[in-house]
C-alpha cells in the first residue's frame, strides 16, 4: 500500500511515492511510469523494513522522508539508501527523541521556502508537533503535544476529546492522538493546520498563526461554543424517513485524515471518516469554526450523491475558497472536488468503495465480480469501467464469495454466505446465497427454484466457499458444514451430495474448492475445524457417485484452500506446518488407473513463507488461490499481502510483483493468457483489481 505521494511544482513531472515495507518509487513523467528505487530499511538498521507515510522535496535534490520510526533527509536526489541521513529531533526537554520507541510513530512532514531558507514541521502519535529549528530543516525540536491540554482549563475540549485524554484510569500519558496529516500555508499570512483523532469518531484540528509557538484549538460549526445545528441538513430530515436518496451533514469532527490550505486567504479543507469533509472558514474567531459539507448517508446504494467511506487526502490551491479549487480522494478510487466554492462539492470519479471478492473473467475485455452486499458487477473493456447488475445490492446484508461461468458467458452461478432476510427477499432464509443468470446479467440474476437438503436445516448458516462449472449444464458448489450441492440444470434446480463416507464430521469441514477432470471425476479441497487438511474425489457411474479419500497422507498439512485441474492432475494449494512455523504449499493428485491419487506436495517449490507486512495478517492461508492455464500449461498461485508466483510447464517459479498490498481473494485466468487478480484486507475498506498480460 501507498501512502502518499509528492509531485514537484509547477511542472508536475517528477514525483515520489511511499508506502509499506519501505519502498520509494519515483516517475519522470507525471505519473504515467514509475521506477522503484529501493526499499527503505528503519532507523535502527534492524532487518525489519521501515513503513514510510510521506514524503516531500523542495526541488530535485532536497527532500524529506518520513517513516513511522525515521525521519531523514537529502541534498542528492535520495535514489540509494546511502544518500538519505537521519533527522535529528528533540523532544519536549531538549533532549534527542529516539525515534524506534513504539510510544512514537511519525506521519506528516510539510516543507516551505522562506528564501534560501527552509521551514518544516512534522506530525506523529501520540498527538505531538515537531518545528525545524535550522536553515537545512535537518533538526526539530517539539512544539506541542495534544496530552498537555488533557485536563486544561484554559483550552475548550468536546466530549470525545475529553473521554480521550481520561483513557488509562485518566493518566493522560497514554491517551493516544492521530495526528495525520499537516499543512503550512504558502500565503502572506502564516498559518499551520494539523487534523487528526481518537479512534474513527473523533476528529480533533488545531492550528499556530506564528510558526508552532502558540497552537489553538480549531471547532466544528456544531461543536463550537454556543452553536447549534439542526436536521435538516446537519443529520437526517426527520420530516422525510422513507426518503431513500436523502443525504446529511455530519455534526461533530470523525477523525481526519488529510488538509489543505488555500493560500489566498488561509481558508482549508480537511476530510476523515465516514466521508466527511469540512471547510476552513477564516472569518470567525474565537474559535475559528470549520464549516461542514459532507454527503452522508445510511442507504449509499440508493443515495449515490452519499460519500461514507473514508477520504484520506485533500488539496487545495493557491487562491481562496470562493475562486479556488480542492479535491479529496478516498477508499475505493473515489474522488470528489468544489464545483465553484467550497460549499458545492460533486463526485469527480464515483469510485467503487464496497468489498468485493471473486472475479471471473470469459475474456480478456468481459468479466464480472462479485462481494459485499450480494453486489455483482460487470466490465466490458478490462476492468477499466463497472456497470452494477440486478438485484440491486442491499446494505446490511453479507455478500457472494464465489462465481463461475459456463463457456459463453452467459450461463453463471455466484454463491456465497447465507440471505438472513425473509420473503420477498428471499426464497432460502438462513440458507447459503445461491444467485444465476442465464443472459450474462443483462436482466436480473434471479434465486434457484429448489434447492432440495438432505435433511432439513443441514445448510443453514453455513457459507458456499466455491462453485465451478463442471461440464454441459452441470454446476457443483461447495462451502462450510461440509456442503456439496451439484444442479444439472444451469443453477435452476440443486440437490446435496453426502460425501460423509470419507470425510466424518461433515459439521467440522469447510470446502474451500472444487474442480473437475470431466463430466464423471471432480475433486473437493478444505480443511478440518481440528487442523487438518480435507480432500475428496468422486466418480459418477450409472447417475450414482462414489466418494473416495484424497487428502495428503502427511500429518503436517493443515488445510488445502483452493484446486483447479491441469492436464489429468488436480492442483491445490495449501498450508503446513514445519517446525512449528507455518508455510505455504503447492500439491498435486494425479489421475491415472481410473482415480485420483492422494494430494503430495510438488518438488522444488519456492518456500511460500508468512507475510509479516501490514494488518489483517493470518486471516487467509499464505497461499489461499490457484488457476492454471490448459494451453501452454502455466500454474499462478495467489496470497497473504497480494503476492503471485507463477510455475511453468518446465518446473521454474517466478514471483511476480501484483501491484496490490491487499490479501489475494479471487483469480481468473483467461485462455489468451490474462490473469485478474482480486484483493482485499479486513482493516482497509478498499479492495484492489490487477491485471498481468501476457
Amino acid at each position: 500500500m501507498l501512502h502518499r505521494i509528492h509531485f514537484l511544482a509547477p511542472e508536475y513531472q517528477v514525483g515520489w511515492a511511499v508506502g509499506e515495507n519501505g519502498w520509494l518509487i519515483k516517475t519522470v513523467n507525471g505519473g504515467a511510469t514509475w521506477t522503484a528505487l529501493y526499499q527503505k530499511f528503519a532507523l535502527d538498521s534492524s532487518s525489519d523494513f521501515a513503513n514510510l507515510y510521506d514524503i516531500h522535496f523542495v526541488d530535485a535534490n532536497t527532500g524529506w522522508l518520513v517513516g513511522e520510526h525515521g525521519l531523514w533527509y537529502t541534498t542528492t536526489g535520495g535514489s540509494t539508501d546511502s544518500s538519505w541521513s537521519a533527522a535529528t529531533v528533540y523532544n519536549a526537554l531538549g533532549s534527542v527523541q529516539s525515534l524506534t520507541s513504539t510510544n512514537i510513530g511519525l506521519y506528516a512532514i510539510d516543507v516551505v521556502l522562506r528564501g534560501s531558507d527552509k521551514f518544516a514541521m512534522l506530525t506523529g502519535q501520540p498527538g505531538r508537533i515537531w518545528r525545524s529549528t535550522n536553515a537545512a530543516a535537518t533538526a526539530f525540536e517539539q512544539v506541542f503535544d495534544f496530552r498537555t491540554w488533557c485536563g486544561s482549563t484554559t483550552t475548550t475540549l468536546t466530549a470525545c476529546e475529553t473521554a480521550a485524554c481520561a483513557a488509562g484510569g485518566g493518566s493522560h500519558a497514554v491517551a493516544w492522538f492521530e495526528a495525520w496529516d499537516l499543512e503550512i500555508s504558502r500565503g502572506s499570512s502564516p498559518l499551520a493546520v494539523m487534523v487528526g483523532g481518537f479512534g474513527g469518531q473523533c476528529g480533533t484540528i488545531i492550528a499556530s498563526t506564528d510558526d508552532g509557538t502558540t497552537w489553538n484549538k480549531e471547532f466544528h460549526e456544531c461543536e463550537a461554543p454556543g452553536a447549534s445545528c439542526l436536521a435538516p441538513p446537519y443529520g437526517d430530515d426527520p420530516t422525510m424517513p422513507g426518503l431513500l436518496t436523502d443525504t446529511w451533514r455530519h455534526t461533530t469532527f470523525k477523525t481526519l485524515y488529510g488538509v489543505g490550505i488555500f493560500d489566498g486567504d488561509n481558508s482549508a479543507v480537511a476530510c476523515g471518516y465516514n466521508g466527511q469533509h469540512v471547510y476552513r472558514d477564516p472569518t470567525t474567531s474565537s474559535p475559528v469554526r470549520w464549516r461542514d459539507r459532507s454527503n452522508f448517508s445510511n442507504r449509499p446504494i440508493e443515495a449515490t450523491t452519499a460519500t461514507i467511506f473514508p477520504l484520506y487526502g485533500a488539496v487545495a490551491d493557491e487562491n481562496t475558497r470562493a475562486t479556488g479549487s480542492a479535491v479529496l480522494l478516498g477508499s475505493g478510487g473515489h474522488v470528489r472536488r468544489t464545483t465553484t466554492n467550497v460549499d458545492n462539492w460533486a463526485h469527480d470519479i464515483q469510485g467503487s468503495p464496497f468489498r468485493m471478492t471473486d472475479v471471473h473473467f470469459e475474456t480478456a475485455s468481459t468479466g464480472w465480480r462479485v462481494g459485499q452486499f450480494f453486489r455483482i458487477t460487470k466490465t466490458g473493456d478490462g476492468g477499466l469501467n463497472w456497470s452494477e447488475q440486478l438485484p440491486q445490492p442491499q446494505l446490511g446484508t453479507t455478500g457472494l464469495a464465489a462465481i463461475a461461468f459456463k463457456p459463453g458467458g452467459l450461463d453463471g452461478i455466484s454463491v456465497g454466505a447465507p440471505d438472513n432476510r425473509a420473503q420477498p427477499h428471499t426464497d432460502y432464509t438462513s440458507q447459503p446465497k445461491i444467485l444465476l443468470t442465464d443472459d450474462g446479467g443483462a436482466t436480473s440474476w434471479r434465486e434457484p427454484t429448489l434447492v432440495t437438503l438432505l435433511e432439513s436445516g443441514i445448510t443453514d448458516g453455513r457459507t458456499l466457499r466455491d462453485v465451478k462449472w463442471a461440464a454441459g449444464d452441470d454446476f457443483w458448489a461447495v462451502g462450510e458444514g461440509g456442503t456439496v450441492l451439484q444442479s444439472t440444470n444451469n443453477g435452476n434446480t440443486w440437490i446435496q451430495h453426502d460425501p460423509s463416507a470419507v470425510v466424518s464430521s461433515l459439521a467440522k469441514i469447510s470446502f474451500e474448492g472444487v474442480a473437475f477432470l470431466n463430466s464423471q471425476n471432480g475433486v473437493v479441497v478444505g480443511e478440518s475445524s481440528e487442523g487438518s487438511a480435507v480432500a475428496a474425489a468422486y466418480e459418477e457411474s450409472s447417475g450414482t457417485i462414489t466418494w473416495y479419500d484424497i487428502k495428503p497422507s502427511s500429518g503436517t498439512v493443515l488445510q488445502l484452500t483452493d484446486v483447479k485441474m491441469l492436464g489429468n492432475s488436480a492442483y491445490a494449494t495449501g498450508e503446513e506446518e514445519i517446525s512449528g512455523v507455518r508455510v505455504g504449499a503447492v500439491y498435486r493428485s494425479d489421475y491415472t488407473g481410473g482415480t485420483f491419487g492422494a494430494f503430495v506436495k510438488i518438488p522444488s517449490q519456492p518456500i511460500f513463507a508468512a507475510c509479516t507486512v501490514g494488518g489483517d495478517l493470518g486471516r487467509i492461508p499464505i497461499l489461499n488461490e490457484i488457476a492454471t492455464n490448459a494451453s501452454n500449461g502455466d500454474l499462478w498461485v495467489g496470497g497473504e499481502c497480494g503476492r503471485v508466483w507463477r510455475m511453468t510447464s518446465s518446473g521454474t517459479w517466478t514471483e511476480f510483483k501484483s501491484q496490490t498490498s491487499g490479501h489475494v481473494i479471487g483469480m481468473s485466468l483467461t485462455s489468451s493468457g490474462h490473469l485478474y487478480v482480486s484483493s482485499m484486507r479486513q482493516d482497509e475498506t478498499q479492495h484492489g483489481l490487477v491485471r498481468w498480460t501476457p
